[in-house]
């Protein structure tokens, strides 16, 4: 039973690479479904249990009972997926909340910060009407490239019966 637990940095791609490698492993992969899923198991609103694990707590929302028990059905959801084994989970404290169990593998990836901007900033399309500057200007997220389309890492995974390579762009 082996999970990879996987946090990142804004703009660093762990994501994408936790999903490829997912892929290459034939593992579960969960990062929104981590929220998704206690949603559903839980019957809470995906929005408040989203906020409580990506957003900074206010100095009340840090003694509030309902954050503590948003917070406790994400982790919840996270040590069930985790008891599944052969699971890649992405973000929402995983590597934290999974740091004590021997089997973990827990991963950082991050990036240069120039590098990370220039991603963040590809993602957004901003209207060709408006200019960045004025306040009615409202970014259209667009969907990031796709794994191995410049996103600047490599890695190879090895087993008993596959290796890959993705090269770096």
């Amino acid at each position: 039973m082996s999970i990879v637990a996987i946090s990142e940095t804004y703009g660093s791609h762990g994501t994408e690479i936790g999903r490829e490698l997912s892929r290459a492993l034939g593992w579960e992969f969960a990062d929104r479904e981590i929220i998704a899923k206690a949603a559903e198991r839980y019957g809470e609103a995906a929005m408040e249990l989203q906020r409580v694990t990506e957003e900074k707590p206010t100095l009340w929302e840090r003694f509030s009972d309902s954050t503590q028990h948003y917070l406790s059905c994400v982790e919840a959801t996270i040590f069930e997926l985790a008891a599944q084994g052969r699971a890649i989970l992405v973000g929402h404290g995983a590597a934290i909340m999974l740091r004590e169990i021997p089997h973990v593998l827990r991963v950082r990836v991050t990036a240069p910060e120039p590098l990370r901007a220039a991603r963040v900033s590809m993602r957004r399309v901003w209207p060709a009407s408006t200019s960045r500057g004025s306040s009615s200007a409202t970014p259209i997220t667009s969907a990031p490239p796709a794994c191995g389309s410049s996103i600047g890492w490599t890695w190879t995974i090895r087993s008993s019966t596959t290796s890959r390579s993705t090269p770096s762009a």
